[in-house]
């Protein structure tokens, strides 16, 4: 399963890496049929989080180690110099906790999942 991951370069700039996370058939919940699913992590808390169309969060590094995963809209992410646009079926991994961060730009009305690590 692809993954969006930022995380700060050697240079303290935001980086943007696609990462594959292993997926492995498991009896999750029988009799249901197997079912893919990545290793466990353990969270601390989880939420959502609406952005509004024109949000505009400047430069700044995420506030914890995350993973954002977004039900719908369209944000514009700025890291290093590189603009993606992550939407709705995006998973993204936000590690870029110590350097210059990201700059995050929200073209529609979007909602994440938000599960700190």
């Amino acid at each position: 399963m692809r993954v969006i991951r930022i995380f700060d370069g050697a240079d303290g700039e935001a980086r943007f890496e696609d990462i594959e996370l292993d997926l492995v058939l498991d009896d999750l919940a029988p009799p249901a049929p197997p079912l893919e699913q990545s290793a466990h992590l353990a969270a601390r808390e989880t939420f959502l989080l609406r952005f509004t169309p024109g949000w505009t969060g400047p430069r700044h590094p995420a506030p914890a180690r995350q993973l954002m995963a977004f039900t719908m809209g369209r944000l514009e992410v700025d890291a290093g110099g590189e603009i993606r646009t992550i939407g709705a079926g995006d998973v993204v991994l936000l590690e870029d906790t110590a350097g210059s961060g990201h700059r995050t730009t929200a073209v529609e009305e979007t909602v994440a999942l938000v599960v700190r690590l």
